[in-house]
């Protein structure tokens, strides 16, 4: 069945935590939208698909292989596969992780 969404009301803020909601997965991929209150991090870690990611809301910095990368509302970034990566949001932010 087809849904229409809105992207940001898709996953509530959580003070001082991450919040995710899974909107579709299989064994191949998956979309989830995070929510991330300010200073919260993703530790370093590794997938084995292409890690798409759209900032919704905020500005998230992304750690890739010793380069910074800061993405503010509306910007996109595309990880390769088994490339090593973390995540801290600079603000309150929300965003888009595509899997594929």
């Amino acid at each position: 069945m087809c849904k229409i969404f809105e992207i940001e009301n898709t996953v509530d803020y959580v003070n001082g935590e991450l919040s995710v909601n899974i909107l579709v997965e299989n064994e191949q991929s998956s979309l989830r939208v995070f929510a991330l209150d300010k200073d919260v991090k993703i530790s370093k870690h590794v997938v084995s698909t292409y890690a798409c990611v759209y900032v919704i809301e905020g500005v998230i910095e992304f750690s890739i292989d010793n380069n910074k990368y800061l993405l503010s509302k509306g910007e996109m970034l595309i990880i390769p596969p088994n490339i090593e990566h973390a995540v801290c949001a600079q603000e309150r932010s929300k965003m888009m992780l595509i899997r594929i």
